[in-house]
């Protein structure tokens, strides 16, 4: 006689927060056997790493089975976006229906170089004083969003990994955001998964940029420097500001007049990385994976 269960749908829930979203399904079986049990639910095309019927983007973790008092067993499945729920031991497999992949957002710390012009008095022996522009920068502290993919593409070949390194550095856009944000390219961490594939950890950092320098992030001056003018009308102006937008992952630079250093600098910003919107698709693992 075939061994009977079915899945409690009224004990099916979802859990969401802006670090992960968890899913939960719960199967009973007619049996005392936790083996027989395991053969139902593959039976019914479930295994680790499958993802969730009704819930995209969340994949199973984990399986717990438990005894009852009633001489059956109760299995519990546990999903999540982040694999929350995923032990060491498991194997993180791909299959046809579900190629594995974990996508996973956290925050970075970095600082940016603001250059700033500050007008001094040039006293020269036998000759009437001159205001002259020098050259300052102030370090300010930022934060912005780290993107990290794990894939388990087929074992990597020297090309592979060429290719990897020649997107590292690159800013991509993805389709997914309709190419809103820029995205560095940090490169990929490879592990070996098995003797056919390797696991392989991508990671991004985005830099929202800077639309316009503002008066609360004024540098601090000497006491006898304390003025400023933030609003860039020159004249008496101490510090001269770069009001110019800094785009994403560039860098401001200030450039002194070499021919008259009292006349105002120029604010621009440079662009150190080059630009590949679409390069992520050429890293292995990624070219089929929905909604990058």
């Amino acid at each position: 006689m075939p061994l009977t269960g079915r899945e409690i749908v009224t004990s099916r829930s979802y859990t969401g927060s802006l670090q992960t979203t968890t899913a939960q399904r719960v199967w009973k079986t007619e049996t005392t056997s936790r083996a027989e049990a395991s053969n139902w639910l593959t039976s019914q095309s479930v295994a680790l790493g499958d993802a969730h019927p009704d819930l995209t983007g969340l994949f199973l973790d984990s399986l717990t089975y438990s005894p009852e008092a009633d001489g059956t067993y109760t299995i519990t499945g546990n999903y999540s976006t982040s694999g929350l729920f995923v032990l060491e031991q498991v194997n993180k497999q791909n299959r046809d229906s579900a190629p594995y992949v974990r996508v996973n957002f956290s925050t970075y710390d970095y600082t940016i170089d603001v250059p700033y012009a500050l007008r001094v008095t040039l006293n020269v022996p036998g000759n009437p004083a001159k205001f002259i522009w020098t050259a300052q920068s102030q370090k300010i502290s930022k934060s912005d969003v780290i993107l990290s993919v794990e894939v388990r593409p087929n074992k990597l070949t020297l090309g592979d990994v060429a290719a990897i390194a020649k997107e590292t550095q690159r800013v991509h856009r993805f389709a997914a955001d309709g190419g809103a944000n820029d995205w560095l390219f940090m490169g990929g961490n490879i592990r070996n998964a098995s003797n056919t594939q390797d696991l392989v950890t991508y990671t991004w950092q985005r830099d929202a940029g800077d639309f316009e320098w503002v008066a609360k992030d004024a540098p601090v001056l000497s006491t006898n420097q304390n003025t400023y003018d933030p609003m860039k009308s020159g004249g008496a102006s101490t510090v001269w500001f770069p009001y110019v937008a800094r785009q994403p992952h560039a860098r401001w630079i200030m450039r002194q007049n070499q021919i008259d250093p009292s006349l105002q600098p120029l604010f621009t910003t440079m662009f150190p990385y080059s630009l590949n919107a679409l390069g992520y698709k050429n890293l292995p693992g990624l070219s089929d994976i929905m909604g990058l």
